[in-house]
Formats: C-alpha cells, structure tokens, sequence
C-alpha cells in the first residue's frame, strides 16, 4: 500500500511539472518566441533540467536504459526555463495552484 501511495505522489508530482512546464511552452507561444523542436529556443541557451522531485541542474545523466535522469535522484528530468530550487519547490508543492 505504501509502495502505490509513494507511486501516486510521484505521479502527481510530475503531473504538476508538466503542466507547469505546458504554461510556461504556452506563454512563449503568445508572445511569439521562436521555437525549436517544440520548446522555446531560449530555453536552450542556457539550458536548465528539473525533475519532479524537485530537483534542478545545469547538468544530468545520459543513460542508455532509463533515458535523460537527474544527477541527485535518478529521476526522469525535463527541459525547463531558467528556474531556481526554491521555485521549483514551489511549483511542486500542493499548496499553491500552478499559474
């Protein structure tokens, strides 16, 4: 049970990622930042990684079995704008409605 409660929050926490992630695609759009291969290009000037545990680098893992992953957790990480922790902290919490 505890493993499906642990599975279930994962799931939801990479639900709010996305969906954040999915606002942030949306808004460059209207403003109309050029894009690149789906993600605005700016974001990969200075490229920045987040995971949905709430981990953020400059930097991860290449593996050839479970894809692009986070260097502190082994996570599946995603292309986000520039972003601190402390943001990403916030964006993950349950506490606030994404926006």
């Amino acid at each position: 049970m505890n493993d499906q409660n642990n599975s279930d929050t994962l799931d939801n926490a990479v639900r709010r990622l996305l969906q954040w992630r999915g606002i942030r695609i949306t808004e460059a759009r209207g403003r109309g930042d050029r894009f690149f291969m789906g993600l605005p290009d700016a974001w990969y000037e200075s490229p920045m990684w987040a995971c949905a545990n709430g981990h953020v680098s400059t930097k991860y893992l290449k593996s050839e079995r479970r894809g692009t992953i986070c260097l502190s957790c082994q996570a599946q990480i995603w292309l986000v704008p520039q972003i601190t922790q402390a943001e990403i902290a916030e964006v993950m919490s349950n506490k606030k409605e994404i926006v």
